[in-house]
């Protein structure tokens, strides 16, 4: 089996970009049981010093292809020709992308609805624009809970150049998705970054505890391939693969800081944000959630400068990625065409993977 780290499919915008890049997040299956590692900070040492891993595991171990899942004689130009029949330059591809995405922002924008109002915001590239469009679009449903933690990232984006209300945003954003952690983590971060640092705290503790991990990042591929729907008049295998390559990537850099940060402050801190990326690690039920969950864990020991633990950390990752790959259901191009066949199947297999997550999605698509 290719040992593909990545299996849903982000094809570079075909009629837009020129070139269709291939990266599909695979969906692998972790074998058995998680090695454990202990509760607190302090107590680490002595479960490193009787492990069996090897803290020497370097990252070549593992050969991620460039491509996965491509065929290695088909060049991106000559995939891009045979899907869509076009091929661009780079500079031509450059300006249908500007335009494009600025004739798709423009419709948008004169919508009443709130969810074409926000992908609206997320394309947008002016921030004053950008602010304004997300707060149509929260004046229209101000308790959606993506829309609330779109809000949150776009005063991220926008801010220190305009003034945006990030602490009520982000209130908001948690009393409607109290549940889940990345609402709280996302809070927790701001609040530390402001120097509130016993309110962060109090919010990480939220997020570690809570019973769900919830990314958006196959909402917004849904919603953005609504929304070019309702816009436009590409056919819908172009609407997928456009939804795929232009949803967010959740943005972990903030918490990252923060944890490693706060690691040196206090046990109880490093012993939070341990407790928080174990938790993103099994209800992330993404590889990207899964990754994350565990650099948060890695980042503590960074903070305090314990390199033999983040090599060991390190190592313990790389092994789990090789059995997550060693279990994974093998690439079958059969499943490309049928998810991109029908909107309806489309959509059915992004709830498959926000409620049951990317290994029982694509385990039971290949059924």
């Amino acid at each position: 089996m290719t040992p593909l780290l990545n299996r849903h499919r982000y094809i570079g915008l075909a009629l837009l970009v020129g070139a269709v890049t291939l990266l599909v997040v695979l969906v692998l299956v972790r074998k058995g049981a998680e090695q454990e590692l202990p509760d607190s900070v302090s107590d680490l040492d002595d479960s490193l010093s009787k492990s069996s891993l090897s803290t020497d595991v370097a990252d070549s171990d593992v050969t991620v292809p460039a491509s996965p899942g491509a065929d290695p004689e088909i060049s991106c130009e000559e995939l891009t020709e045979s899907l869509f029949g076009t091929q661009l330059s780079s500079e031509q591809a450059s300006a249908k992308m500007a335009a494009d995405t600025a004739a798709f922002v423009e419709v948008l924008s004169a919508s009443s609805t709130s969810e074409h109002l926000h992908i609206a915001a997320h394309f947008e590239s002016d921030s004053s624009e950008k602010l304004q469009l997300i707060e149509r679009a929260l004046s229209i449903n101000p308790w959606e809970p993506m829309l609330s933690c779109g809000a949150v990232q776009v005063c991220l984006d926008v801010t220190p150049a305009l003034e945006c209300p990030l602490r009520e945003w982000g209130q908001r954003l948690v009393d409607v998705d109290s549940d889940n952690s990345e609402a709280w983590a996302m809070v927790a971060a701001n609040e530390f970054s402001s120097g509130r640092t016993d309110v962060a705290l109090e919010a990480l503790k939220r997020a570690s505890a809570a019973s769900e991990s919830n990314m958006y990042w196959t909402d917004y591929i849904g919603a953005i391939e609504r929304s070019l729907a309702a816009t436009t008049n590409d056919e819908f295998p172009t609407r997928a693969v456009t939804s795929m390559s232009r949803a967010p990537l959740p943005s972990y850099g903030h918490v990252l800081e923060m944890c490693r940060a706060a690691a040196s402050l206090t046990d109880e801190w490093g012993a939070t944000c341990i407790r928080y990326g174990r938790l993103l690690a099994s209800q992330g039920r993404t590889e990207f959630g899964f990754a994350i969950g565990r650099a948060v864990e890695r980042v503590v020991y960074e903070g305090l400068g314990d390199t033999d633990t983040v090599a060991f950390l390190k190592a313990k990752a790389l092994i789990e990625r090789k059995e997550r790959v060693a279990t994974g259901v093998e690439y079958s191009p059969a499943f490309d065409v049928l998810m991109l066949s029908t909107p309806e199947g489309f959509h059915s297999y992004l709830e498959a993977i926000r409620t049951k997550g990317e290994a029982t999605a694509l385990r039971e698509s290949h059924r």
